[in-house]
């Protein structure tokens, strides 16, 4: 007979130590899932903090380059979507590209441009040759879009564009689609791997900076291979125009640091030009007063002696008509001129200045030396072309970048429940609206969307036009307004391709190309009328996990223009 003492010794069921553990593991389960979701808590906290982080700094950069804009220069914007098959056409099967590699759902995305014209105290981004020898300069042209990463071209060539940069290569090897934006195959193929550039070129003139050799000079070289030309100041290499076309004409007779057997221009589309040997007095003159168009011209069409494509005056045409007539078309022609590289959409453009996450060839650039025989010059601008290629790299991961502009004009429809809002132009913009993202892109909307921009003069909201007018003083002192015209901003001669506009320029200069006086009081000239705000709407994608994107919009004022 058991007794009371026996049966309180007794163990567990087999039934009690199954539901026991079982509990256990319920509440262990339940313990890990708490922890999972902590865990995704704090790293999705991690990287919005970290987004935030960048976009704060993106920010900062942004505003003091607009706060430093000079209003006695240009601004022109290319609104533009990357036309991945370059056709000139914008369709989603063609044009749309992924974020990733295993994205399923690629869309078409900007890839906007904005150049402007800036006042400071600018210093080039190239390692010295020597270390008093480091360019600096007041006036700069600040260029803002993606850039274009290279890789090797499998050129068998003893000297590679890869590895070896060269001051004339926009892109190495042939053909030159693979290095397009959104590329099928290429570096640039994905959206997240995408780099947005922030290229700062310096406007020196030459005349009264002829600097001789350094002393000692670490070289050895000839006295006259240090001198500032068009082609080169302070020993580094120097683009003979801010105009793209006129700077590649060839100068082979002048001496420089450069190896003289390579009879390399310096471009800007090769990412190691960081200045230009002109002036902002230069520029506007060639924008102003060209009568040539720029594929037409050649530096001695501007010679000041012989030179017939500046008449010295600027002279207006018809505000209504064809828009191919008159000066507008030549002034709008130049003001393209000023980006960096031909980024213009179809088969002959769409290219990008180049721009690497990292130095592609540091080590095998040392190696070269040896190998190639390399003078100490060459090693040592062979090394700051490498770092150089790298120094313009600005926004990393940037998976889209779009510029839109405002006049300060809002919606004045009181019945509209967007009465009051800023209007912004640039390319027609949607938001979704709907929760259909493959619908809210552009142009490719299902009429659900909530439309955001559009181009000049349409008002977003109301799909009215919306005419601004800048203000300007008469010979007699008295006041007057001019409309300012949809063809004095853009340009008709562009072509926008297929049902929807790939790209389109927008055009802020000097004088107003479309001004003509009415009567005896009126000015020659009137300012040409610019925006009173830029918006930047950029999306990043997170470093760790490409497939998570976000996105952010700053609003910038433009510099006031001296009164009239």
């Amino acid at each position: 007979m058991h007794n009371r003492a026996d049966r309180d010794r007794r163990g567990f069921t087999l039934i009690e130590l199954l539901v026991a553990i079982g509990a256990i593991a319920l509440i262990a389960v339940g313990i890990a899932a708490v922890f999972e979701s902590v865990g995704r808590t704090v790293t999705g906290g991690r990287r919005v903090s970290l987004l935030n982080q960048a976009a704060a700094q993106i920010e900062q950069q942004l505003r003091e380059d607009f706060r430093a804009m000079s209003r006695d220069g240009f601004l022109v914007i290319r609104h533009a979507y990357v036309d991945v098959n370059a056709n000139g056409n914008l369709t989603l099967a063609g044009d749309s590209v992924p974020l990733h590699p295993a994205d399923l759902n690629p869309r078409p995305r900007r890839a906007d441009e904005i150049v402007f014209l800036a006042r400071g105290r600018f210093t080039s981004v190239r390692d010295a040759l020597h270390p008093v020898r480091s360019p600096k300069g007041d006036h700069a042209r600040i260029y803002i879009g993606h850039g274009a990463r290279y890789d090797a071209d499998g050129s068998q060539s003893e000297i590679n564009a890869f590895v070896t940069p060269e001051t004339d290569h926009g892109f190495p090897g042939d053909p030159a689609d693979r290095w397009r934006l959104g590329a099928r195959n290429g570096p640039n193929e994905f959206a997240a791997e995408w780099m947005l550039a922030r290229h700062v070129t310096l406007l020196i003139q030459p005349t009264g900076a002829e600097q001789g050799p350094p002393n000692p000079d670490p070289f050895g070289l000839a006295p006259a291979r240090w001198l500032d030309s068009d082609i080169q100041i302070a020993a580094q290499p120097a683009a003979s125009s801010l105009f793209r076309h006129l700077a590649q004409f060839d100068s082979p007779s002048i001496p420089r640091i450069r190896n003289n057997a390579e009879g390399l221009l310096p471009l800007f589309a090769s990412g190691i030009v960081d200045i230009a040997t002109t002036d902002p007095a230069e520029v506007r003159t060639i924008i102003c007063d060209a009568d040539i168009l720029p594929f037409n011209s050649s530096p001695a069409d501007f010679d000041p002696a012989t030179g017939a494509a500046l008449d010295g005056s600027f002279q207006a045409s018809p505000p209504t008509g064809n828009p191919l007539l008159g000066d507008r078309k030549f002034v709008h022609a130049w003001l393209r001129e000023l980006f960096p590289s031909h980024s213009f959409a179809g088969s002959a453009g769409g290219h990008r200045i180049r721009v690497e996450p990292s130095m592609p060839a540091y080590v095998d650039t040392v190696a070269l030396a040896g190998q190639q025989g390399w003078t100490p010059e060459v090693l040592a601008y062979r090394l700051a072309d490498q770092r150089a290629v790298t120094a313009h790299g600005f926004v990393p991961r940037c998976t889209e970048f779009i510029v839109e502009f405002s006049f300060g004009q809002t919606v004045n429809d009181d019945t509209s429940p967007r009465h009051g809002e800023l209007i912004w132009h640039g390319l027609e913009r949607f938001v979704d609206a709907d929760g259909d993202p493959n619908t809210s892109n552009g142009p490719f909307n299902d009429g659900r969307e909530y439309r955001v921009a559009a181009p000049y003069p349409t008002d977003p909201a109301t799909g009215a036009p919306r005419d601004y007018s800048t203000v300007y003083r008469r010979l007699d002192g008295t006041t007057g307004s001019y409309q300012l015209y949809p063809n004095t901003i853009y340009d008709a001669t562009i072509p926008s391709g297929g049902q929807y506009p790939v790209e389109q320029y927008a055009h802020f200069g000097y004088f107003d190309p479309t001004w003509q006086p009415a009567a005896a009081n009126e000015p020659p000239t009137i300012p040409w009328a610019w925006p009173t705000l830029i918006r930047i709407t950029l999306s990043l994608a997170d470093a760790q996990d490409p497939s998570v994107e976000q996105s952010y919009q700053f609003v910038f004022e433009v510099p006031e223009r001296r009164s009239f």
